[in-house]
């Protein structure tokens, strides 16, 4: 009988050790059916006039740190600006194709806490302080298409595809560690796109997203999970369109004659089975 109780024991902590280990994070949507109008976000906006030189060109990536602004312009020239808060211009750097950091070369612009960098070639990091003075070059272990530092020894990378040596999405250094997550699914739409702002940070957490997926991800300092779906309803995505593996594949969808596809700068017009919709 003795044998027996402590056999029960036994295998009664051994099923509560291998319980996976719940998490103390929980979600509950505010307004969730409520839509966000522009009207209502613009009664909150501030007009700033840049005063550069010469007019901005293009759609400029804006960063902000606690005393500046930060544009960087890819158009008729390819320049970083430091902008105060009331709209002065502070420093500049103009990127040149024979330069060190090579305008062509040039992935994205990223801020840590108030240093900026300038990413070549999605790996390597030329930091800046302040002043716009050269800091230091930082090599990364990996190359990604878009980069988010957390703080000045963790940064989450967005893969996207651009380092064929990688089979996930996520990549995060911290320190000299690494850590992955979310493995690449080879069965969606494979074309490498340019991804803006694939991460936010929300609260102590970091969400995630990515075209052709209905999923937002949350990093809850362990590892990226979801966080919920978003119904699209009749504007999803088509899922043959998120099956499509090649150029010719892309060519035969959008020669259908029930698919009209109007391309104009970056705006498109989709008609399909006499409606249409704006993206």
């Amino acid at each position: 009988m003795t044998s027996r109780c402590i056999f029960f024991l036994f295998m009664l902590l051994l099923t509560f050790s291998c319980e996976e280990k719940k998490s103390d994070f929980s979600f509950v949507p505010i307004n969730s059916e409520k839509p966000i109008f522009v009207s209502e976000i613009g009664e909150s906006l501030d007009i700033i006039e840049i005063k550069t030189q010469y007019p901005i060109s293009g759609v400029p990536t804006i960063l902000k740190s606690d005393r500046y602004f930060y544009l960087f312009e890819e158009g008729f020239v390819t320049s970083l600006h430091q902008i105060d808060l009331k709209g002065n211009l502070k420093n500049s750097i103009d990127f040149g194709y024979d330069d060190k950091i090579n305008a062509d070369g040039i992935t994205q612009v990223i801020l840590r806490e108030n240093e900026v960098g300038v990413v070549s070639m999605g790996k390597t990091v030329i930091w800046f302080d302040e002043n716009l003075e050269e800091l230091e070059t930082e090599e990364l272990p990996f190359k990604a298409n878009f980069h988010y530092p957390l703080d000045k020894d963790k940064i989450i990378s967005f893969n996207n595809r651009i380092d064929e040596l990688e089979d996930y999405d996520i990549l995060i250094k911290e320190n000299q560690d690494i850590k992955k997550a979310l493995p690449i699914r080879n069965e969606e739409y494979n074309f490498v796109y340019k991804s803006y702002s694939p991460f936010s940070h929300w609260g102590n957490y970091v969400l995630f997203s990515q075209a052709f997926n209905d999923t937002v991800y949350v990093w809850d300092r362990e590892e990226f999970r979801p966080l919920f779906h978003v119904n699209f309803g009749s504007d999803a995505v088509l899922d043959r369109l998120t099956q499509i593996q090649h150029a010719m594949e892309m060519l035969a969808f959008l020669n259908e004659k029930k698919i009209l596809v109007l391309t104009r700068r970056s705006s498109w017009v989709k008609f399909r089975e006499n409606s249409f919709s704006v993206q």
